[in-house]
């Protein structure tokens, strides 16, 4: 589990878990919708997963704004930089980035 942007009004959690031997999360989005997305194993290696769209649920991807894709980048064994790319319309929009520390780091 991660919480983004805690205790603000945006919160938000990432739900990080295996579906038959595959990465997957589900995005608990501020907007109220839950993007679903897979590791892609060919973009990604140890220090770096890169995250695409499967779906989700309360959006439809051709119009609803809604996170679609995203990468994290390790930072040792207590921090790591995120970046989420937002869609809107059915396109690619801003790409916003979270840089996160475990608790009692």
């Amino acid at each position: 589990m991660e919480i983004m942007a805690p205790e603000s009004p945006y919160e938000m959690i990432n739900m990080y878990h295996l579906d038959g031997g595959e990465l997957v999360l589900t995005h608990y989005c501020a907007a109220g919708n839950q993007p679903t997305m897979r590791l892609d194993t060919a973009a990604s290696d140890a220090d770096h997963y890169v995250f695409t769209f499967t779906g989700g649920t309360n959006l439809d991807p051709a119009v609803d704004t809604h996170i679609h894709a995203g990468e994290i980048d390790f930072e040792g064994d207590n921090s790591l930089e995120s970046k989420w790319t937002g869609w809107s319309q059915g396109k690619p929009g801003d790409t916003s980035a979270f840089h996160l520390v475990r608790a009692g780091s």
